[in-house]
């Protein structure tokens, strides 16, 4: 489970994000650190952005369903296909 909400200036400069993910701690979290990471860069480039160590306010869990490491992995591919999906709207010049 995720959620992205992105605000795009009409050169495709991100200039404010939120990004939260779920079912890898107990509650949803929101990603501080790739938030950072992702503002005040180009949207097409965004995911790019978007590396393991910086979902570090995630507490995954090994259990019967995952280990640990794929739901960090998990998130991380999450992430990059909400971005590009951001970034397909926006080249078909719908808001973000």
């Amino acid at each position: 489970m995720a959620a992205l909400r992105l605000a795009v200036d009409d050169a495709g400069i991100i200039r404010d994000v939120a990004l939260s993910i779920g079912a890898c701690s107990e509650v949803a979290k929101r990603m501080d650190q790739l938030e950072d990471a992702l503002r005040d860069t180009a949207l097409a480039t965004a995911s790019a952005r978007v590396t393991p160590d910086l979902f570090t306010g995630l507490s995954p869990i090994d259990d019967v369903r995952a280990t640990a490491a794929y739901r960090l992995q998990a998130s991380c591919v999450i992430a990059r296909r909400l971005l590009g999906e951001q970034q397909l709207n926006f080249a078909k010049g719908v808001a973000a």
